[in-house]
């Protein structure tokens, strides 16, 4: 059926329904304008943390952080590291002092409690120096060579001392155990050796000073500083910086001494094992 025009009758007018127009295409752009409010907003409160940050770094100089760093290397607990060592040691005498390069390397392990250290440095008389010591405990072994006394059968001589005392009052361990440490300060954080670190200034313990002091004559002075670099990631020591100055008056002379060593970690949690010398090889 057609209308005078000859068109088909309109469908929707013969059913009585009013026309319906066709849906048109969503409009995304301003959902995109709003995500892209929020993400700008992001960005600048990002940056604004950022900036923060950048300008009002970690305080240093700070005990209380310092405390809490030691305090989570203490609980750190690695089961063996290895380490290069560098410095110089010297002494005045009277006005006429010496000053000589030490460097050596070392182990230490927690199960047993053990240390291994060789060093090397050029004698004041002349002539190369080389130490070894081995601290297993209360027990040490010490070897020398460059002082013409060594016999070459039994290198090792064996010397045994109260907990904690060492040789001359010092444990060589007594380092790298933080229940020394006195006046622990978080200095910054720094980069070492490609690590993130903590960096944090103490003193060691009057027990070393006392110890420094005693091995001197009378009229002594000692003081005895640790700076200390600790791994950020699980609070290994990456880095330690030992500072060890006295002075002295032994009757009208006048003595003062001096060291700085750097202890550089390399390796951690490896299964070192550190051996004893044989008993054929003591005296």
């Amino acid at each position: 059926m057609s209308d005078a025009s000859g068109q088909p009758p309109n469908t929707i007018a013969q059913v009585g329904e009013m026309p319906v127009a066709a849906p048109r295409p969503r409009d995304w752009r301003g959902l995109v304008r709003v995500l892209g409010g929020i993400a700008a907003l992001a960005v600048i409160v990002a940056a604004a943390f950022f900036i923060h940050a950048l300008l009002n770094p970690p305080p240093a100089n700070d005990p209380v952080r310092g405390k809490a760093i030691l305090s989570r290397a203490e609980a750190a607990n690695p089961q063996d590291m290895t380490f290069t060592v560098a410095g110089t040691v010297g002494a005045t005498v009277a006005g006429a002092g010496f000053s000589t390069p030490l460097n050596g390397s070392g182990q230490v392990t927690r199960q047993p409690q053990r240390l291994h250290l060789a060093l090397s440095a050029q004698s004041p008389l002349g002539g190369a120096l080389t130490v070894e010591v081995i601290e297993d405990a209360t027990t040490y072994y010490l070897k020398t060579a460059g002082l013409g006394s060594t016999d070459p059968n039994q290198p090792w001589t064996k010397t045994t001392t109260s907990p904690g005392d060492g040789i001359g009052g010092i444990a060589f361990t007594q380092f790298l155990d933080y229940r020394y440490i006195q006046n622990p300060i978080y200095v910054g954080d720094e980069t070492i050796a490609g690590h993130a670190t903590y960096h944090i200034h103490a003193d060691l313990s009057s027990q070393i000073n006392g110890a420094v002091a005693t091995a001197t004559p009378t009229g002594t002075s000692a003081k005895v500083t640790e700076d200390l670099w600790f791994n950020k990631s699980n609070y290994y020591p990456v880095q330690i910086v030992l500072h060890a100055g006295g002075d002295a008056q032994a009757n009208t002379t006048a003595i003062a001494a001096k060291a700085d060593e750097t202890f550089t970690f390399t390796a951690w949690n490896t299964g070192v094992t550190i051996a004893l010398p044989s008993p054929d090889q003591v005296q």
